[in-house]
């Protein structure tokens, strides 16, 4: 029998665009209250605007480590109890690892990897060993067809082991730990990635139907559904004629 989501309380970062705001509306209209992570003030407040009093909007930016802390703080004055976590929110860059900045590598390891880390070491005492941690990676992980895709790869990567060491680690208590793997998803990251129109060109020809926002909603919201004895560990989502 699928569970019942109404009355719960979920986290989830990236709210205001692509999946993370997708999932946002669909969690909202079962009935769960959601603490929402951004870091635009302006699409955040509409957000807030549009969702009402159960979405509560939490302005932080994940590449930052004292404003991680802070988010922290204020999801857990504002919920107790937390009984769902999605690592949503990604940063990306299509560069090659050498030639990387230093400060860009932080950025990118603060977001894709520190900040889900410290989002899941200060919300767990909240979930009382009963709740459902969701990380989202990428088939960069598994195939890097460009040098380029190297360091974005390399953060989600790191992000998978994290998650298999989780998973070992509560499988004792009643805590869940999955992981979505994605392929090609139409969401506006790709806008803001420096150098990379000519290759989503490219794959847009070969893959001409990405998944949408919604295809990873539903994904998501079938695994929080389950049964509570059951647990799907690991899931990968691509679209038609990608193959890896």
């Amino acid at each position: 029998m699928p569970q019942n989501l109404s009355g719960r309380s979920a986290v989830i970062t990236g709210v205001t665009s692509g999946i993370g705001y997708a999932l946002t509306r669909r969690l909202l209209a079962d009935g769960v209250a959601v603490a929402g992570v951004a870091r635009d003030p302006r699409l955040l407040a509409v957000a807030a605007e549009q969702w009402g009093d159960r979405f509560h909007p939490v302005l932080a930016d994940l590449s930052v480590p004292q404003a991680v802390d802070d988010c922290v703080a204020e999801i857990v004055e504002r919920f107790p109890r937390v009984d769902v976590l999605v690592n949503n929110a990604a940063d990306c860059v299509f560069d090659r690892p050498s030639s990387l900045p230093a400060d860009r590598w932080r950025r990118l390891l603060e977001t894709n990897l520190l900040s889900p880390i410290a989002l899941i070491r200060g919300l767990l005492p909240s979930m009382a060993q009963a709740g459902h941690i969701i990380n989202v990676s990428s088939v960069t992980t598994r195939h890097l067809s460009s040098a380029r895709y190297g360091p974005y790869a390399l953060t989600k990567a790191a992000m998978e082991h994290f998650t298999t060491a989780l998973r070992l680690e509560l499988a004792p208590s009643r805590t869940k730990i999955s992981l979505v793997t994605l392929g090609l998803v139409d969401t506006p990251i790709y806008d803001k990635v420096t150098d990379f129109r000519r290759t989503r060109l490219d794959l847009a020809a070969s893959v001409p139907h990405w998944l949408s926002p919604d295809d990873v909603c539903d994904t998501i919201h079938w695994m929080l559904t389950r049964p509570a004895h059951v647990v799907v560990g690991d899931a990968l989502l691509l679209p038609l004629h990608q193959a890896r």
